[in-house]
């Protein structure tokens, strides 16, 4: 009886995850229509009109409803990639992650004037797994290094960091941001979770993704404040590489 009811209980979980695979895929793909319906029917509304006659509110609005747009669109595309995350894998290979480190860090802050970065990386193993998805889980992790920083702060601190055990390479990302909360750390791990909206870009979907992507490789991922609440560090596993 209790194999039979572990059974149904996994078969009922089976059920759900795909359930709520196909409402993420239903509400990003469905309703693109409708959202591009309203912006072009917002332009033909302004084409229609005379914009020099419209006062400061109105102008504001038409603001308003464009970055509205911008947003759920956005988000759209967040939940389309989530939903894709288990139906469209490669087969598993070795991937070599200093390479994907050197292209995402390239790709981030390569060409960045704005700030300086200091990065610090030990030297990177090759793992056993998707390629693009794991390409996708090293970006999403040190874009969000980079970002969470005091606007006033020059440099950024970041480290990536590595060691083996038990099958396994162990990765943590260390920077020196604006840190996070004991409480937070597992409510920053939910879709569209913002710990500070009105401060930083974004909708909140990197950090699910990156988890989603860990545990579709057999794995774990977990965020820590640091010391001091000065940054916060995530760590994570993936499978070594099959010779």
């Amino acid at each position: 009886m209790r194999m039979s009811n572990d059974l149904v209980s996994n078969e009922h979980g089976v059920d759900i995850a795909k359930e709520y695979q196909d409402f993420a895929y239903i509400v990003s793909h469905d309703l693109n229509a409708p959202m591009r319906h309203i912006r072009q029917f917002t332009g033909l509304l302004l084409d229609g009109c005379d914009q020099t006659k419209l006062n400061a509110d109105q102008v504001q609005c038409v603001d308003f409803i464009y970055m509205a747009l911008d947003k759920v669109e956005a988000m759209q595309a967040a939940l389309l990639e989530f939903s894709r995350l288990n139906t469209r894998l490669s087969p598993f290979g070795r991937v070599d992650v200093a390479v994907i480190v050197d292209r995402v860090v390239q790709s981030l802050w390569g060409d960045n004037q704005a700030c300086e970065v200091d990065f610090l990386c030990d030297e990177m193993p090759a793992v056993w797994g998707d390629e693009e998805r794991i390409a996708r889980l090293f970006y999403c992790l040190l874009e969000n290094a980079m970002k969470f920083h005091p606007v006033i702060q020059d440099t950024r601190a970041i480290s990536l960091s590595v060691y083996f055990d038990d099958g396994r390479w162990h990765f943590s990302i260390k920077d020196n941001g604006i840190g996070l909360k004991l409480e937070q750390c597992e409510r920053a791990l939910t879709m569209f979770k913002r710990l500070r909206p009105d401060d930083y870009a974004g909708i909140g979907a990197g950090l699910t993704l990156a988890d989603k992507i860990v545990r579709m490789h057999g794995g774990c991922l977990q965020i820590k404040p640091r010391e001091h609440n000065i940054g916060a560090e995530v760590v994570f596993s993936l499978p070594e590489a099959v010779d």
